[in-house]
C-alpha cells in the first residue's frame, strides 16, 4: 500500500510541476508560484522533489524580477551537486543584470572549475566589468584583474584594450 501512495505521490508531484511550468510559460507566474511554493512545503515529498520545486521557484522569482529571491534559493542549490551547475549559472545571470560583478567574478570562477573552457570569453567579460565597476580603488589591483580576464581568455580584446588604456594612464605607453 505505502509504495503504490508512493506512486501517487510521485505522479502528483511530476503533474504539479508541469502545470506550474505552463503556467510560468504563458505568463502567469503568481500561479505558477503558488503552485511551486505548495510543492516545496509539502511534507509529502523527498528532498529531491523539493530541490526540483524549489528550482522552479526560482524561475518564477527570476520571471519576475525577483532576484533577491531567486538568489537565495539558486544558492541553497548550489550544495547539490545535480542542481550546482545550473544554480551557479543563474546566479552569474542574477549578478549580471544587477552588476554585482565582484559576485560575478566569483561564481563565474567557480563555474570555470566545474567546466573548464579553453577561451573561457564569460568570464573575461567578468573581470573586465569588474575592473570598470569602481570597486577597485589602485591601478594594481586593475592590471591584476586585466590580466587574469587575459590568461582564462587570451584573445580578448576588451581586456587588451582596457589594459592598454590603464596603462596609457599611468604614462607606460
Amino acid at each position: 500500500l505505502s509504495r503504490g501512495l508512493g506512486d501517487v505521490y510521485k505522479r502528483q508531484f511530476e503533474a504539479e510541476l508541469t502545470l506550474g511550468n505552463l503556467f510560468r510559460s504563458r505568463g502567469e507566474v503568481d500561479r505558477a508560484l503558488r503552485i511551486h511554493q505548495a510543492l516545496d512545503r509539502s511534507p509529502n515529498y523527498s528532498f529531491e522533489q523539493k530541490l526540483l520545486a524549489k528550482q522552479q521557484l526560482a524561475k518564477d522569482f527570476m520571471a519576475v524580477g525577483f532576484y533577491d529571491r531567486a538568489e537565495a534559493l539558486y544558492i541553497i542549490m548550489v550544495d547539490e551537486p545535480e542542481f550546482a551547475e545550473n544554480a551557479l549559472q543563474q546566479l552569474l545571470v542574477i549578478y549580471q543584470k544587477t552588476k554585482e560583478w565582484k559576485k560575478a567574478v566569483n561564481i563565474a570562477e567557480k563555474l570555470a572549475k566545474i567546466s573548464p573552457k579553453e577561451n573561457d570569453v564569460e568570464l573575461a567579460q567578468c573581470y573586465c566589468e569588474y575592473s570598470l565597476s569602481g570597486e577597485l580603488e589602485s591601478v594594481v589591483e586593475k592590471r591584476s584583474i586585466l590580466q587574469k580576464a587575459l590568461l582564462v581568455s587570451p584573445t580578448c580584446v576588451r581586456a587588451s584594450l582596457l589594459l592598454a588604456n590603464l596603462e596609457m594612464l599611468e604614462g607606460q605607453y
